[in-house]
Protein backbone atom coordinates (compact mmCIF):
# COMPACT_ATOMS: atom_id res chain seq x y z
CA UNK A 1 0.00 0.00 0.00
CA UNK A 2 1.55 3.56 -0.79
CA UNK A 3 0.79 6.92 0.79
CA UNK A 4 -1.01 9.41 -1.05
CA UNK A 5 1.09 11.98 -3.15
CA UNK A 6 0.26 14.32 -0.18
CA UNK A 7 1.84 13.18 2.37
CA UNK A 8 5.44 14.19 0.55
CA UNK A 9 4.85 17.96 0.79
CA UNK A 10 3.95 17.62 4.82
CA UNK A 11 7.47 16.18 5.58
CA UNK A 12 9.74 19.04 4.50
CA UNK A 13 7.65 21.59 6.94
CA UNK A 14 8.59 19.19 9.47
CA UNK A 15 12.09 18.93 8.59
CA UNK A 16 12.42 22.28 8.58
CA UNK A 17 10.56 23.21 11.91
CA UNK A 18 13.39 20.37 13.31
CA UNK A 19 16.43 21.92 11.74
CA UNK A 20 15.14 25.41 12.96
CA UNK A 21 13.95 23.98 16.47
CA UNK A 22 17.17 22.65 16.92
CA UNK A 23 19.82 25.38 16.50
CA UNK A 24 17.19 27.63 18.22
CA UNK A 25 17.42 25.27 21.14
CA UNK A 26 21.51 25.54 21.66
CA UNK A 27 23.65 28.08 22.50
CA UNK A 28 24.87 29.90 19.79
CA UNK A 29 28.46 28.83 20.69
CA UNK A 30 27.22 25.40 20.12
CA UNK A 31 25.51 26.70 16.49
CA UNK A 32 29.00 27.89 15.15
CA UNK A 33 31.23 24.57 16.70
CA UNK A 34 28.05 22.11 14.54
CA UNK A 35 28.38 24.92 11.56
CA UNK A 36 32.35 24.31 12.01
CA UNK A 37 32.12 20.96 11.68
CA UNK A 38 29.06 21.24 8.22
CA UNK A 39 31.89 23.28 6.27
CA UNK A 40 34.52 20.94 7.69
CA UNK A 41 32.20 17.62 6.21
CA UNK A 42 31.32 20.13 3.53
CA UNK A 43 35.11 19.96 2.55
CA UNK A 44 35.99 16.63 2.57
CA UNK A 45 32.78 15.56 0.41
CA UNK A 46 34.00 18.34 -2.27
CA UNK A 47 37.17 16.43 -1.75
CA UNK A 48 35.76 13.33 -2.89
CA UNK A 49 34.10 14.91 -5.76
CA UNK A 50 36.71 16.25 -7.20
CA UNK A 51 36.08 19.97 -6.42
CA UNK A 52 38.96 22.33 -7.08
CA UNK A 53 40.87 22.83 -4.51
CA UNK A 54 40.69 27.01 -3.74
CA UNK A 55 36.90 25.72 -3.49
CA UNK A 56 37.68 22.97 -0.73
CA UNK A 57 40.35 25.59 1.52
CA UNK A 58 37.76 28.01 0.96
CA UNK A 59 35.47 25.42 2.99
CA UNK A 60 38.10 24.41 5.68
CA UNK A 61 38.90 28.69 6.08
CA UNK A 62 35.13 28.62 7.40
CA UNK A 63 35.36 25.68 9.21
CA UNK A 64 38.29 27.49 11.07
CA UNK A 65 36.64 30.84 11.51
CA UNK A 66 33.51 29.30 12.69
CA UNK A 67 35.42 27.43 15.18
CA UNK A 68 37.28 30.66 16.45
CA UNK A 69 34.03 32.68 16.28
CA UNK A 70 32.73 29.34 18.85
CA UNK A 71 35.25 29.72 21.09
CA UNK A 72 35.04 33.20 21.51
CA UNK A 73 31.04 33.34 21.64
CA UNK A 74 31.54 30.46 24.24
CA UNK A 75 33.51 32.46 26.77
CA UNK A 76 31.55 35.04 26.70
CA UNK A 77 28.72 32.93 27.48
CA UNK A 78 30.51 32.49 30.27
CA UNK A 79 31.39 28.50 29.50
CA UNK A 80 34.32 27.59 32.27
CA UNK A 81 37.16 26.16 29.47
CA UNK A 82 35.91 27.91 26.21
CA UNK A 83 38.46 26.04 24.02
CA UNK A 84 38.31 22.70 25.62
CA UNK A 85 34.58 23.01 25.70
CA UNK A 86 34.39 23.98 21.47
CA UNK A 87 37.36 21.11 20.68
CA UNK A 88 34.39 18.34 22.07
CA UNK A 89 31.60 19.81 20.63
CA UNK A 90 33.03 20.13 17.55
CA UNK A 91 34.56 16.73 17.89
CA UNK A 92 30.77 15.75 18.40
CA UNK A 93 29.17 17.39 15.69
CA UNK A 94 31.87 16.57 13.25
CA UNK A 95 31.34 12.85 13.87
CA UNK A 96 27.67 13.59 13.73
CA UNK A 97 27.81 15.05 10.28
CA UNK A 98 29.87 12.77 8.77
CA UNK A 99 27.75 10.21 9.58
CA UNK A 100 24.74 11.78 8.01
CA UNK A 101 26.56 12.42 4.69
CA UNK A 102 29.14 9.69 4.42
CA UNK A 103 28.18 6.75 6.45
CA UNK A 104 24.77 6.49 5.43
CA UNK A 105 22.68 4.27 3.32
CA UNK A 106 21.34 6.01 -0.55
CA UNK A 107 17.68 6.06 1.74
CA UNK A 108 19.23 7.51 4.73
CA UNK A 109 21.15 10.26 2.77
CA UNK A 110 18.05 10.90 0.80
CA UNK A 111 16.10 11.16 3.74
CA UNK A 112 17.93 13.41 5.48
CA UNK A 113 18.87 15.81 2.49
CA UNK A 114 16.49 18.69 3.49
CA UNK A 115 17.62 19.12 6.80
CA UNK A 116 21.48 19.16 5.28
CA UNK A 117 20.72 21.71 3.09
CA UNK A 118 18.57 23.47 5.55
CA UNK A 119 21.66 23.72 8.26
CA UNK A 120 24.07 24.75 5.33
CA UNK A 121 21.36 27.42 4.91
CA UNK A 122 21.49 28.50 8.48
CA UNK A 123 25.10 28.19 8.39
CA UNK A 124 25.47 30.51 5.82
CA UNK A 125 23.24 32.97 7.18
CA UNK A 126 24.62 32.61 11.12
CA UNK A 127 27.90 33.29 9.05
CA UNK A 128 27.09 36.26 7.10
CA UNK A 129 24.88 37.79 10.32
CA UNK A 130 28.04 37.57 12.75
CA UNK A 131 31.09 38.28 10.54
CA UNK A 132 32.31 34.81 10.09
CA UNK A 133 31.71 34.35 6.67
CA UNK A 134 32.57 37.20 3.44
CA UNK A 135 29.07 36.80 2.50
CA UNK A 136 27.10 39.57 0.57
Amino acid sequence: MTRPAKYKYLLLPVLLAYSADRAAAQDISVSMAECSAIYDVLAESAGYRGKPENQIQQMLAASSEFKAHAVLRAESEGRANPEQFIAHTYADKRLYWAERWFDSSDFSFLANFSENMEWTKYCASMGKHFGVLPLK
